[in-house]
């Protein structure tokens, strides 16, 4: 999908717990979940909704956010258009888990400038939301013309034990295919068609976004985080990291360093 020509309208934060109004909008809705869990109903599917997910809506697609068990859950809501593009409604939703909160921090500039009425950074927006936008290309796409497939349903519980589980315990491809009551065959085969990589390729991605966050905001040694992420030798981490990232963790550490400190400086 093309958003190179995508305008920033309007933000909200919103921290609601009760049903809002099923409605739809004649421009793009970007949601994405801070803190919390719950259900979203884009057309004629439900999805589960939980902290960090991120989901893009097209123009003229009917959505609801469901009431959440929780005494209170944060959402961002920003608005775009497409300059010089009528909106079309294709049914394509995509959805986005925001892994190492790169998303989040782009979503508050966007909001911040928004209510700080700094109209002068209308172009500063526009840039965030073109970073926004890029983490697009390794979300999920869904139709919400129809129901969500048996796969789709596959690869949303698969995602979401990774994402929940990676953390607490060393996950493999076959944990992961035996909690959905398939084989890791079959998984390897959804996860090509649906994200054109394998399990165990996301797994690594999800845990090297991790990584990156506590080596950029914590002192932790490379060895130690090697351990939280449950990689036995810390040698192989560094050759997973290295392979995704293209730097060692060592040299993304100091990158990162440095880049926080020029920031300070300006």
């Amino acid at each position: 999908m093309d958003f190179s020509s995508a305008v920033f309208l309007c933000a909200r934060k919103s921290d609601c717990v009760t049903n809002s109004t099923s409605h739809y909008h004649n421009h793009y809705e970007l949601n994405f979940l801070t803190s919390g869990n719950t259900r979203m109903r884009i057309g004629e599917m439900d999805i589960e909704y939980n902290s960090f997910d991120f989901l893009l809506i097209p123009p003229g697609l009917t959505h609801l956010l469901y009431e959440s068990k929780y005494e209170k859950f944060d959402n961002y809501v920003i608005w775009f258009e497409l300059k010089d593009k009528k909106a079309e409604e294709d049914g394509k939703v995509i959805k986005l888990h925001d892994f190492d909160g790169a998303v989040k921090f782009l979503c508050s500039e966007i909001y911040r400038l928004y209510t700080q009425k700094k109209h002068e950074e209308d172009e500063l927006s526009n840039i965030y939301l073109q970073g926004v936008l890029y983490h697009m290309n390794k979300g999920v796409v869904l139709d919400a013309s129809n129901h969500l497939s048996r796969e789709d349903e596959l690869l949303d519980a698969a995602v979401k034990y990774i994402n929940s589980n990676f953390l607490d315990v060393y996950v493999h491809v076959a944990d992961v295919a035996d909690v959905l009551n398939i084989s890791p065959s079959y998984l390897t085969r959804i996860f090509n068609r649906k994200l054109s990589i394998s399990p165990m390729r996301y797994i690594n991605e999800v845990k090297v976004s991790s990584a990156k966050e506590m080596l950029r905001t914590g002192n932790l040694t490379v060895k130690e985080i090697a351990a939280r992420l449950h990689f036995s030798d810390p040698l192989y981490f560094s050759r997973v990291f290295s392979q995704l990232e293209g730097l060692s963790p060592r040299e993304y550490r100091k990158v990162a360093m440095l880049s926080d400190l020029s920031s300070g400086l300006d």
